[in-house]
């Protein structure tokens, strides 16, 4: 079975988010900060519990500027540096094309993004993806 990660929403969306998840197949391990998302990935491996894919299920609801989300966001470089990198996903249906620039160099490529409304159906196609063997955690 898939792990995935979701965080930066409200509780009560993560709580909807996380039961389609599962209806999908995925174990889903939650929380409502990023930074707090970032560091259980990467204590992960102590418990060789490592995960597939980590879903910031609102971007936007990280800060009112995009100054303020990239700064909170520096906290992504950690996941290529991981023992094993984890892919990821970030929903938000108004992003800047120079903040998804940012992002994207932040994770050193390693991140995809769509609309809010379209995240479970991409998260499906990641779940194909990883059981037929053609997506792998991006280093």
């Amino acid at each position: 079975m898939n792990k995935v990660m979701i965080t930066a929403a409200r509780p009560e969306r993560l709580k909807i988010v996380s039961f389609l998840l599962r209806l999908a197949g995925w174990e889903v391990q939650s929380s409502v900060s990023l930074p707090e998302a970032v560091n259980y990935l990467k204590n992960a491996h102590v418990n060789d519990n490592y995960f597939d894919l980590l879903v910031v299920v609102n971007y936007l609801s990280l800060a009112e500027s995009m100054e303020e989300r990239l700064f909170e966001s520096q906290c992504l470089e950690m996941c290529s540096n991981l023992q094993r990198p984890v892919s990821i996903l970030i929903c938000s249906n108004e992003l800047e094309r120079s903040e998804k620039k940012c992002l994207a160099e932040l994770t050193r490529e390693g991140v995809d993004f769509c609309q809010s409304e379209k995240l479970v159906g991409r998260i499906e196609e990641i779940h194909d993806a990883l059981n037929r063997g053609l997506l792998q955690a991006t280093p």
